[in-house]
């Protein structure tokens, strides 16, 4: 998980990337947030590359998470019918 994440901060931070997971809101993203959040606390830099920006909750479900120029969505959250 360490090197996918690293590998998508090796994008310009022009372009924007999207971590789509159907459902992902009570397991994907919770493990990509806690593997984010653990990384930054690694982190000796005072780069601040690893730091969550914007979490979104409800419920204890992950809505949404922003970290830089990654933003994890879950879009079964947001469709309805």
């Amino acid at each position: 998980m360490e090197k996918f994440i690293v590998h998508l901060f090796s994008y310009s931070k022009e372009s924007k990337i999207y971590i789509n997971a159907y459902n992902g809101s009570k397991f994907d993203h919770y493990e990509f947030v806690k593997k984010l959040n653990k990384m930054y606390s690694e982190c000796n830099d005072s780069d601040d590359g690893f730091k969550l920006d914007k979490l979104v909750l409800n419920n204890g479900a992950i809505l949404k998470a922003t970290v830089g120029n990654l933003d994890c969505f879950d879009i079964s959250k947001h469709i309805t019918g």
